[in-house]
């Protein structure tokens, strides 16, 4: 099948990434390393290290690859279609009334959501950082404000709603007088989620070989949700996401031991 060719050009090839790794082991009496005692430990992505086999055991095979992005695809497909029945003034209805502050009046292009833009602006706006910055004796995170946006507030130690906020506004998700800069739901993944989610229906979960530039990822159990990321880039095969509370750029997706959702972020007029 087309699909299938199309896929090959990517599945088994290499590419150029950074993965955190640490590896632990005992140190017996001479000074030397115990045998068997040599654990390897890969950067989870938020704070935390997962064991390398456990990692190794989330890889799939190119055929499991494949059958996944063909059921996305024709799931993708679907959606779009369901979309474009719509009567058009069901489409309104579960718009906004304002538009984006990044849209030119009379440009076709702000009628809808832009991942790509969204994307764009979430690379932008962070870094792999290294400090570790202190908020209380127990609240800390790994953030580099250099690289925010300063023309927003930020939020030391819980600033990822509010990055995730901006992105998908860059991408021209408009705002309105509940989603705005610093409410509850600009800045709080729960409130975030529900109002994304279930008022205004932009959001709708997804799969990991549906998630695009510009899609949202959260991690917790719905209404319990504790963090938030933008996915940046997926090619079916490696998916990364960019975050603040960590600061993270193009981070590798590899799962989490959390429940988790992606997001497909949708708007139009």
């Amino acid at each position: 099948a087309e699909w299938a060719a199309s896929l090959q050009g990517y599945i088994d090839q290499p590419f150029v990434g950074y993965l955190g790794m640490k590896a632990t082991g005992a140190l017996a009496p001479d000074g030397g390393v115990v045998p068997g005692s040599v654990e390897l430990y890969v950067d989870g992505g938020e704070g935390d290290y997962i064991p390398a086999a456990q990692l190794l055991g989330r890889i799939r095979s190119p055929a499991a690859v494949q059958a996944e992005v063909a059921e996305g695809l024709v799931s993708t497909m679907a959606q779009i279609g369901a979309t474009l029945a719509k009567p058009r003034a069901q489409q309104a209805a579960q718009g906004a009334t304002a538009p984006s502050p990044q849209c030119v009046a009379g440009n076709g292009w702000c009628n809808w959501y832009r991942g790509g833009d969204a994307a764009v602006y979430a690379n932008q706006y962070t870094s792999n950082a290294t400090t570790r910055v202190w908020c209380s004796a127990n609240d800390s995170a790994l953030q580099d404000t250099y690289y925010w946006n300063h023309s927003y507030q930020g939020f030391n130690c819980n600033d990822c709603a509010n990055y995730a906020s901006q992105s998908m506004n860059h991408g021209s998700l408009p705002t309105d007088g509940t989603w705005m800069p610093y409410t509850r739901t600009w800045t709080y993944v729960p409130y975030l989620r529900t109002y994304m989610e279930e008022t205004k229906g932009y959001w709708a979960s997804e799969s990991y070989s549906q998630a695009a530039p510009g899609d949202a990822l959260t991690l917790g159990s719905k209404l319990n949700e504790y963090h938030v990321e933008m996915v940046v880039y997926n090619d079916g095969t490696v998916l990364k996401t960019s975050a603040h509370t960590d600061d993270r750029l193009d981070l590798v997706w590899s799962g989490s031991a959390d429940p988790y959702t992606f997001w497909w972020v949708s708007w139009w007029v």
